[in-house]
């Protein structure tokens, strides 16, 4: 049902993409939130306002009718089942009811993405808004980590009771900092390889740079060989991308005789980040610092760590096998359908530590746990239903299928169920909402499917064409 634009509203909320830009920020803020200590909830109003927005005022939602939301809906019956086998409801249970809500508000909007032009326009902006947020968030890290050599440290990067984070993460769980700047870098190549204009893919080129930089001083050792994963996938792919079409770009460029405030552009990144390097050089290698020095010796620990993986790896691999004890000692129904989630006092019990609950850090594992093998089960198979997705939309989409694969690398050794982060559950569903590959020859001749051209026509161009 198309509902009559109101006069009362003004003209651009109804000629822009709401439905698409709605969907990108929250996806943008899903993933880089987990990166930066906010302390006001922000994803769960925001999605909230957003389904009512698109839901009510615009009535375009869909009723999600894919296997993708049947597998959703499974996971959290089976979830609410291991909560009323609980005797008491956990911090970490509250934390993933709210990204459940958010999950099951934003499922009838990904369904309402109803073609190809609409998932590409959703896709742009949230390979925009990545960009552009994780190159930020590489900024704020290693100025943080600048300050740190000279001793100082940032207030608000405090939070009682917890150690202030080290390296260039401005969380303590460095490796999802270190996740977000892999998203980031993921996000500025599709943004180099997208955009048309050469200062555009300058700045792009830099947050490649800012976000691998960073990734590197956050002290993740998931990070670490992700990335080395990540830069040998990238050089293979697009060094042949960047030996023609960069020149091809440049040389169009120069026939059309750059604008000056090209010129300008490309200058002023060349020379500020040239003066970062410079300024940072010092604190990164020089510090005599009592303080930058505890930072570098441990980070140096942790790299040596990946000399012994099975060393390093002791912390996951002791709670797995705790697991399998709890499961042995299980009676035949619990064993099926799981005992609660009275677990995380036990294992904060068996593994001391700063935090009063803890888990096996694996989804699968902990699904088992509080709903049993049916439940863990159910988890592994919504897990192996969406990689094959992703891998049979690999001709219509693989920016979403970038961040699953990267997202699957820090989220089986650390989730405690699918639900514990905001992202990860999106990206289970994203693959239903992708459009089939046999689309795009009928929208061969729409700017949108074209990569030279998404970059110069938008925001203006889209939305006049779509408020036609």
């Amino acid at each position: 049902m198309t509902l009559t634009r109101s006069p009362v509203i003004p003209r651009w909320l109804w000629s822009f993409e709401q439905l698409e830009l709605i969907l990108a920020v929250i996806v943008t803020l899903s993933l880089y939130g987990d990166a930066f200590p906010y302390r006001t909830p922000i994803v769960f109003p925001l999605t909230l306002l957003g389904f009512g927005w698109v839901g009510l005022v615009q009535r375009k939602l869909t009723v999600p009718s894919n296997a993708g939301f049947a597998f959703t809906v499974a996971c959290v019956v089976f979830y609410l089942i291991g909560i009323l086998e609980t005797s008491y409801l956990y911090n970490l249970n509250l934390r993933d009811l709210r990204n459940v809500a958010s999950l099951l508000l934003l499922s009838p909007m990904l369904c309402s993405l109803r073609d190809r032009r609409q998932f590409q326009t959703f896709c742009k902006y949230t390979v925009v808004l990545g960009a552009f947020a994780g190159s930020v968030l590489a900024v704020i890290g290693l100025y943080k980590y600048n300050l740190m050599a000279e001793g100082r440290e940032i207030k608000f990067l405090f939070f009682a009771g917890r150690q202030y984070p080290w390296g260039t993460s401005l969380i303590v769980d460095y490796n999802f900092y270190a996740f977000a700047m892999l998203a980031g870098a993921v996000s500025c190549c599709f943004a180099l390889c997208r955009f048309a204009s050469f200062g555009a893919k300058a700045l792009s080129l830099c947050g490649v740079v800012l976000t691998l930089a960073s990734m590197s001083l956050s002290g993740s050792r998931r990070g670490w060989v992700t990335e080395a994963l990540f830069l040998i996938i990238v050089v293979g792919l697009t060094l042949r991308w960047i030996g023609l079409n960069l020149w091809r770009s440049l040389h169009r460029a120069l026939d059309a005789k750059v604008s000056f405030q090209s010129i300008v552009l490309l200058f002023t990144v060349a020379i500020l980040f040239g003066a970062a390097l410079r300024r940072l050089h010092p604190a990164f290698l020089d510090s005599n610092r009592a303080e930058f020095q505890v930072q570098s010796k441990s980070l140096q620990g942790r790299l040596d760590g990946l000399t012994q993986p099975g060393a390093s790896f002791e912390g996951r691999s002791d709670r797995w096998v705790f697991a399998s004890h709890l499961l042995e000692n299980a009676s035949p129904m619990q064993l099926l359908f799981g005992q609660g989630f009275d677990y995380l006092h036990i294992y904060a019990v068996e593994f001391p530590g700063d935090t009063p609950e803890d888990y096996p850090h694996n989804p699968i594992i902990s699904a088992s746990l509080f709903s049993g093998i049916v439940g863990g089960s159910l988890v592994f198979a919504f897990l192996i239903a969406a990689t094959l997705r992703y891998f049979r939309a690999r001709k219509s989409d693989i920016y979403f299928a970038s961040l699953y694969a990267a997202s699957l690398c820090f989220v089986i050794p650390s989730y405690n169920s699918i639900f514990s982060g905001k992202l990860f559950g999106l990206l289970l569903l994203i693959p239903w909402s992708i459009p089939p590959a046999e689309d795009r020859i009928s929208h061969a001749k729409s700017s949108i499917d074209s990569p030279e051209l998404i970059h110069t026509r938008f925001p203006r161009a889209a939305a006049v064409k779509y408020s036609r």
